[in-house]
């Protein structure tokens, strides 16, 4: 890394981290350059300086989106944390189903759609048992590519095959014709899967506007790219998002320690979830 791209990666943290909380500190500066370097070549610059004239002087509406999207982490797969899904549904919404329930469940952080799809393969398998059980599933993302390939439902042959066994891809999906500017075979999400999912557009750091209340909300992998302030901010939202006594899932490796009086850390068999209490939100010192 050249030294003068130094001020031109904490110029551009800066603005990421001021417009969706994602922290990039000198440690992660190799992927924000890696990250604005595709920016460079997709918008045809000649160089770093230039991206950052065109921001920061000119005000680029256009290239600081396109920045904004790059800069998120869409890392993601079909059934990824297996276990995860596996007790969702035995623990969590089977429960529900017996009761007659219709459960409503939030994709906070759905990427490029292998999360909601996942958990409407479940869902549907269940529903094929219990035929009075029904569900629907909200997902959203601030990436706009992201929900775009998500509202699509189409995914190559190696994205089909990371995670997704034989009898789902069969199932729930079909075959796409071949496209000459596409290598490989193409996958598309039937329309079974889709008419319970709805796809939109959401910042997790602006006013939230989402209607009605959940029985889960999905948030994995998204806190650890957080501030402490912006990480209790969100959680501190989704606390009223959710229903009394419902869950919060967050990514295996992130915890929301020191706020036991809003959450209960519930420790399944495999996994686990965090449990919404009725009570005043605090403050919180530690995540």
């Amino acid at each position: 890394m050249e030294d003068l791209n130094g001020p031109i990666l904490k110029f551009f943290a800066d603005l990421i981290f001021k417009e969706i909380g994602i922290v990039y500190n000198e440690m992660t500066f190799y992927q924000l350059e890696s990250r604005l370097e595709s920016v460079v070549a997709h918008f045809e610059l000649d160089s770093m300086e230039t991206l950052h004239h065109k921001v920061a002087k000119l005000r680029d509406q256009k290239i600081t989106k396109y920045i904004l999207d790059v800069a998120t982490n869409n890392e993601t797969s079909f059934f990824r944390d297996a276990k995860v899904f596996k007790t969702l549904i035995r623990e969590v919404i089977k429960p529900l189903a017996a009761e007659g329930k219709s459960v409503r469940i939030w994709s906070a952080a759905c990427s490029t759609g292998q999360e909601p799809y996942s958990l409407a393969m479940e869902l549907l398998t269940l529903q094929k048992k219990q035929k009075d059980f029904d569900f629907s599933i909200v997902a959203t993302d601030y990436s706009q590519r992201a929900l775009d390939k998500a509202k699509s439902g189409i995914y190559t042959q190696l994205e089909v095959q990371r995670g997704l066994g034989s009898a789902n891809l069969v199932k729930y999906f079909n075959q796409k014709p071949k496209v000459d500017d596409r290598p490989g075979t193409l996958w598309e999400v039937n329309d079974e899967l889709k008419k319970h999912i709805s796809f939109s557009h959401f910042n997790l750091l602006e006013a939230w506007s989402i209607t009605g209340s959940f029985d889960i909300i999905l948030c994995r992998n998204v806190l650890i790219y957080q501030s402490l302030e912006k990480r209790y901010e969100i959680l501190k939202n989704m606390h009223r998002y959710l229903k009394d006594d419902s869950y919060l899932v967050l990514g295996c490796a992130e915890s929301i320690s020191n706020l036991s009086d809003c959450y209960e850390s519930t420790q399944f068999e495999e996994a686990r979830f965090f449990r919404k209490l009725a009570t005043q939100t605090k403050r919180v010192s530690n995540l």
